[in-house]
């Protein structure tokens, strides 16, 4: 387990670093939610609606941010570098880290924007109250 952790911590300092996935997918979620507000316009939409949007764009930024999981080690040239050093299933737990945490990062981000920019409240009671 040290050394998954090793390899999430070598991705995540070298995103940090570049920055590539995350400006990527931040572009990808804006870009994403600014398409639906143009597209409803003025309409006023149900709740299950704009939870079925957020489930929609959760799903595809979350698959065009996994895709990138061992991409980068094709572009730098280390993938031979991880098959000698490093076990599949160590190399397969310490990508997972890395993607679990981007793609948990990314829901909270998402989450926050459909939040604000579809005035929504939230529910947390029974009784309708909202928060």
């Amino acid at each position: 387990m040290n050394k998954a952790y090793s390899l999430f911590k070598k991705d995540w300092h070298s995103e940090l670093r570049t920055r590539y996935a995350i400006n990527a997918l931040a572009m990808f979620i804006l870009v994403t939610i600014s398409v639906i507000l143009f597209s409803i316009g003025q309409e006023r939409i149900s709740e299950y609606l704009t939870g079925g949007l957020l489930w929609v764009v959760i799903f595809f930024s979350a698959m065009s941010g996994l895709s990138r999981a061992f991409v980068s080690e094709e572009e730098r040239g280390t993938t031979m570098t991880l098959h000698l050093l490093a076990a599949p299933a160590t190399v397969f737990n310490g990508k997972l880290i890395f993607n679990v945490l981007l793609v948990f990062l990314m829901n909270i981000a998402i989450t926050i924007l459909f939040i604000l920019l579809f005035c929504l409240t939230l529910s947390l009671f029974e009784d309708g109250s909202s928060f």
